[in-house]
């Protein structure tokens, strides 16, 4: 069945673009339909950096020796047009390579590696794609690793938190692409955490998916230009803006379209 998104050039849906529409759906649209690009910013950037460097270090490129001066190579790198103060890059640095007795966000994702899959035959960046259950719009992902058992998912981060939704959403999906058991391992400047989903965590995952990627077409079906989906979702408002939905505006979207949320959108 062809998907309805296919009216504005899209086939493709993966987890980061449904977890977009959730808490912005009229952003998302704008750079799934429009080429809209967020502007990067060094929370995306050590992000890109930490697994860069991590994956190097798991396929031995390099050695812990040269973590720092890598990674202070690559983030300058990618950040150097940004309008940042040194002092401000410089703490992002110090989060991924650590300071003193805090080994860093990079070292401490390894540390879990080695926990978890050491000496373990894995692959990195696998591609995968599968459709949900009453949807008719392919799903797009690319685990970041894979051993035969496990798919493990890096998170590099200031605060560690539990699984929220966007994590249930993701490794949802990605258990459906794998069948095999969903791991995040979230990693701060000081410490790391090894999540496992949980079956429900699965269930409502999917089932928050589903529900999303049911709106994105109806949103599809609806609407032949985007400027009037856009004006609806923010009336009286300066509907252009890419901000989190307000819990009014929610409710009618809700409302507009009869749909009813599994775990919340």
């Amino acid at each position: 069945m062809k998907s309805p998104l296919e009216k504005f050039g899209r086939k493709y849906l993966s987890p980061s673009s449904i977890n977009g529409f959730r808490n912005d759906p009229v952003g998302q649209c704008k750079k799934m339909f429009q080429g809209f690009k967020d502007e990067s910013n060094l929370n995306l950037e050590r992000g890109k950096v930490s697994e860069k460097v991590l994956g190097m270090l798991l396929e031995k490129k390099i050695t812990l020796d040269q973590v720092d001066e890598i990674t202070e190579k690559e983030f300058v790198a990618n950040t150097i047009f940004q309008n940042c103060t040194e002092d401000e890059r410089q703490k992002e640095l110090e989060k991924m390579i650590g300071k003193g007795k805090a080994p860093g966000i990079i070292r401490n994702l390894f540390s879990a590696y080695q926990e978890l899959a050491k000496d373990k035959p894995f692959k990195l960046q696998t591609r995968h794609t599968a459709t949900l259950k009453d949807t008719s719009t392919p799903l797009l992902g690319f685990t970041d690793m894979e051993t035969k058992d496990m798919v493990i998912d890096w998170k590099a981060t200031s605060q560690i938190r539990q699984i929220e939704m966007d994590n249930r959403i993701q490794g949802g999906i990605y258990y459906k692409f794998t069948g095999k058991k969903m791991i995040f391992v979230k990693a701060s400047k000081t410490k790391y955490d090894i999540q496992e989903m949980t079956r429900e965590d699965i269930y409502y995952g999917l089932e928050t998916a589903v529900h999303t990627i049911k709106i994105i077409e109806n949103v599809c079906k609806t609407f032949d230009n985007l400027d009037d989906y856009y004006k609806l979702i923010y009336p009286a408002k300066k509907w252009d803006r890419s901000d989190k939905l307000e819990a009014e505006v929610k409710n009618q979207y809700r409302n507009y379209f009869g749909t009813e949320a599994y775990g919340g959108i």
